[in-house]
């Protein structure tokens, strides 16, 4: 799965990958192990995205059947990039104590303002709305070491 192309809402290949615009990620790279409760600072750019688009980083199931949107929990429900500039975002915590060993992929979608509107109602998703297109994505392999036993 590390390094499979990206794909839309609808599941279908894309080839954004290989073109110049658009919003990439560009740390971590695919197979990082990350600890899952102090997370990964996710970094990238983005090029090309017109007026209303912006970006959205999600934590997602290797299968894209189930999305949970990363956001500051101070500001609210919000995309991460909104410009074409460099980008980058704290993501953690990243799953639980028992996915232990688990891979993640992050995504990076770029959204329509239809598809940010609905993207800032609802943090868990199983299809992205309308509107939305992954641009990029990298798996990480989430580590929550075991708790030391007092013997």
């Amino acid at each position: 799965r590390s390094g499979s192309a990206p794909t839309d809402s609808n599941g279908s290949h894309s080839h954004a990958a290989s073109q110049a615009t658009g919003l990439r990620i560009t740390y971590p790279p695919s197979g990082t192990t990350v600890r899952g409760s102090k997370g990964v600072l996710v970094e990238g750019t983005a090029s090309g995205l017109t007026s209303g688009e912006s970006g959205w980083l999600f934590d997602a199931n290797t299968s894209l059947t189930e999305f949970s949107e990363d956001y500051n929990l101070a500001a609210g429900q919000e995309p991460v990039v909104t410009g074409n500039y460099k980008w980058s975002f704290l993501d953690a915590p990243i799953g639980v104590p028992g996915d232990d060993g688990q891979t993640y992929t992050l995504v990076v979608v770029r959204a329509s303002s239809a598809c940010s509107k609905i993207l800032a109602q609802r943090a868990e998703f199983t299809r992205l709305p309308s509107g939305c297109h992954i641009d990029d994505q990298t798996e990480i392999i989430v580590n929550y070491p075991k708790a030391k036993s007092s013997e």
